[in-house]
């Protein structure tokens, strides 16, 4: 898969070249999540530090996707803080979008 859009549903896990992987739950009832995992690989490069960001590993509410695209940043909507308030998170660049299959 080269990109993750809103209009995709099922359970997707996306990993960046700083070495982090975002699964995203899309359903089309508009529930829609993100969980980021920190820290599952190594980076490919300097550029690409990993840093922990605020509530990893938890299941957040996703807003939408601006754009994850392999080979390039990415960047989608959250809600982060618990008064409503609109994230945007931003990635370093995607190397794969795999489908994750739901047991």
């Amino acid at each position: 898969m080269q990109d993750l859009t809103d209009w995709d549903t099922g359970l997707w896990q996306v990993t960046t070249a700083a070495g982090s992987i975002h699964l995203f739950e899309l359903r089309a009832d508009g529930t829609s999540t993100v969980t980021r995992l920190p820290h599952q690989a190594e980076p490919m490069s300097d550029r690409d530090l990993i840093a922990d960001l605020r509530r990893d590993g938890e299941c957040l509410p996703l807003v939408g996707i601006s754009r994850l695209t392999v080979g390039t940043d990415g960047a989608f909507y959250l809600r982060v803080r618990t008064h409503g308030v609109v994230t945007l998170r931003m990635t370093t660049t995607v190397v794969s979008i795999e489908r994750v299959e739901e047991s």
